[in-house]
């Protein structure tokens, strides 16, 4: 079951100019001159306006504006979980409930590294990660890590607080000719690295490529069993 979540959104303004804030939805002002609410919306180079009695009627025309040129961003729910639509065509995950803390920004999809992204806005000068609106961190924790490995689900349960290095363990580092985590094939063996403070440190040598990835998950959940990222989790949760 799909439902459509669209509500007021507020307008945040870094109150720069003369310009004065009349609507708490987007892209909506009181205009004096006309005695109307106008809507306005710039899209490809071409600003659309028109004129409204009713505030809600002028908010309703600039959604309409973004649905006729497909840059609608208007969020929805789908079996329970909210989307948050961003970007190069890709979606963000996060919970329901969340979802009115979303609505006032426009989201985009970022690309951190290689097949990697992440959700991000502007707050003033600076961009803003939806991760990190969602997620309240500590000084002994400053980083938000995705459990999956997943840099656009945001729901509650794939986020926690991590250190940078904890975060980094997380992060799924495919070899270029394995698809395992840590795993190449170098000189007729499979070869194991995994990353030690920064740099890689040699695990070793097999025949076998998935010997090889049960290797680099025996070290990785050694040296951390909450953070560690693994070819085999079901292997290694289950006895934890």
């Amino acid at each position: 079951m799909t439902v459509d979540f669209w509500e007021p959104w507020p307008v945040e303004y870094d109150g720069g100019g003369d310009r004065e804030v009349t609507s708490r939805y987007r892209g909506v002002s009181w205009n004096p001159t006309k005695n109307k609410w106008e809507a306005c919306s710039q899209i490809g180079g071409r600003r659309l306006r028109s004129y409204h009695d009713s505030e809600w009627d002028a908010a309703l025309a600039v959604e309409g504006y973004l649905v006729e040129s497909g840059h609608s961003r208007r969020p929805w729910v789908t079996d329970g979980v909210g989307c948050v639509p961003l970007t190069q065509g890709r979606v963000a995950l996060v919970d329901p409930e969340d979802l009115e803390r979303l609505v006032p920004y426009l989201w985009s999809a970022a690309e951190v590294r290689p097949g990697h992204w992440y959700a991000v806005t502007r707050r003033g000068p600076r961009n803003l990660h939806m991760h990190r609106l969602l997620m309240e961190t500590s000084e002994e924790h400053p980083w938000v890590d995705h459990k999956n490995g997943n840099g656009l689900d945001n729901r509650q349960a794939n986020l926690r607080p991590s250190t940078r290095t904890g975060n980094n363990r997380n992060r799924r580092a495919m070899g270029r000719t394995s698809g395992y985590i840590g795993v190449s094939y170098t000189h007729g063996r499979w070869e194991v690295h995994i990353h030690r403070e920064g740099r890689a440190g040699y695990v070793g040598r097999f025949t076998s490529e998935v010997d090889a990835a049960r290797a680099y998950d025996r070290e990785a959940f050694a040296r951390d069993p909450e953070f560690a990222r693994l070819n085999f989790p079901e292997e290694h949760r289950c006895v934890s």
